[in-house]
């Protein structure tokens, strides 16, 4: 994991969840902790909740645990292996289920109810289960935290989303696919304009942020949203994204969504699109500063039906094909990327909605709108075979306006003010 994400990892995993679930009656006060130890020589599933409060005397089960806390508990769980956990029921407040640090705490899988919300996960390590996603948010559950964990799959998603999940967050985790799968996936539909017909229209998922987290080795899509509003994908590196006919990309969108923020990401070393926006109309996009690199076999950046798209600041080079606009995006701003090429579908509809100015782009131009800082050349890198994508010092289009990527792919602080 990056310095970065483990920055970032560190902030989310500072965060408590307020969860407005089922509440029940408490059995300590607020703030309690529970241990929880599955060596049958120390625990006793028998014992109170006053009694759980010492590490010596810990329960046996996550499930004991989880019925005994009162709100805004926290549940520490030694280190071994336990069976899958399904949380069936809500908390007043807020309940923090997190390992005890001292070495891998594994779960097949986490279902999380419909009537269970307000839940963090902290340092778990999910190994993956034929009976459905690793990691299952459930219809309507709202204000759950998955963070600083490891997250495999080998049969299904690693990560589900269901209809009408809202306030969700996935941040510092490193999850991983092998044979079928995707990464995190949205389980909601809609008839949104564009979307695939015959399709049931669902509550969309809302407030979700996905961030910091480290994508290596997935089956299918690294991150699939679908009908959405508020979409926050930010800080983080997907990689080993291969294609083997099933359509891989390392972000797609299906069904359409509102509010889309897809920002600092480092995508490098796919045998996959990079990022897919199709098959739903997307409303509010915002796709910055992000370094996309090196990746074979699909497109880059492809964009279909997308209404009010800034995009901004992002490096996307040493891909075999880069980016393409097509004839949907509409009341677009381009500014201020380094671009190996770009083409529109569409150059006539471009002309009109595309608004661009103070971009690097090499080559396509096939549609010659061209902004009054916008430059044709190739720039020069700092060391581009270990990742480095800074602009280098003598580098053709420096002082442009155009963002660079840090050293190692990772974007931000890249941005320089236009020349003159």
């Amino acid at each position: 994991m990056t310095g970065r994400a483990a920055a970032a990892v560190g902030l989310a995993a500072a965060l408590l969840l307020a969860g407005c679930g089922q509440g029940r009656a408490p059995s300590g006060p607020p703030g309690m902790v529970l241990h929880v130890d599955g060596n049958r020589s120390r625990c006793d599933d028998g014992r109170t909740a006053a009694q759980a409060r010492s590490a010596q005397t810990p329960l046996c089960s996550i499930e004991r645990a989880v019925r005994l806390a009162p709100a805004d508990a926290t549940v520490v769980v030694a280190p071994g292996s336990y069976p899958a956990l399904e949380l069936d029921r809500g908390h007043g407040d807020r309940l923090t289920i997190r390992s005890a640090g001292a070495g891998a705490v594994r779960l097949p899988r986490v279902a999380v109810g419909s009537d269970a919300s307000g839940v963090a996960f902290e340092g778990l390590e999910l190994t993956g289960s034929p009976d459905g996603p690793t990691f299952d948010v459930g219809r309507g559950v709202h204000d759950v935290q998955l963070v600083r964990s490891r997250v495999t799959a080998t049969q299904n998603d690693a990560v589900v989303l269901n209809p009408g999940a809202e306030r969700v967050t996935i941040a510092g985790d490193l999850i991983h696919t092998a044979h079928a799968g995707s990464g995190v996936a949205f389980a909601s539909t809609s008839t949104r304009p564009g979307s695939p017909p015959g399709s049931p229209n669902q509550e969309p998922i809302r407030h979700v942020v996905i961030r910091a987290n480290h994508f290596d080795g997935i089956a299918v899509d690294a991150i699939r949203p679908a009908n959405f509003d508020h979409l926050l994908i930010e800080g983080n590196e997907i990689e080993g994204v291969v294609e083997h006919g099933q359509h891989a990309d390392a972000i797609q969108t299906v069904f359409g969504g509102s509010d889309f923020v897809v920002r600092h990401n480092f995508i490098h070393d796919n045998i996959a699109q990079g990022v897919f926006i199709n098959d739903g109309r997307v409303t509010g996009a915002v796709i910055d500063d992000n370094v996309i690199v090196r990746n074979r076999a699909e497109l880059a950046l492809q964009l279909f039906d997308t209404v009010g798209l800034t995009l901004t600041g992002n490096t996307i080079w040493d891909n075999e094909h880069n980016v393409i606009l097509r004839a949907g995006v509409r009341d677009a701003v381009v500014t201020r990327n380094i671009f190996q090429d770009m083409v529109v579908e569409d150059p006539a509809t471009a002309a009109r909605d595309v608004r661009q100015d103070h971009n690097v782009i090499a080559g396509g131009w096939n549609w010659g709108a061209r902004g009054a800082h916008d430059i044709s050349t190739r720039p020069t890198f700092v060391d581009p075979g270990r990742r480095d994508y800074r602009l280098a010092t003598t580098s053709a289009g420096r002082g442009a306006g155009a963002c660079a990527a840090t050293a190692h792919g990772q974007p931000g602080l890249g941005c320089a003010g236009p020349a003159g």
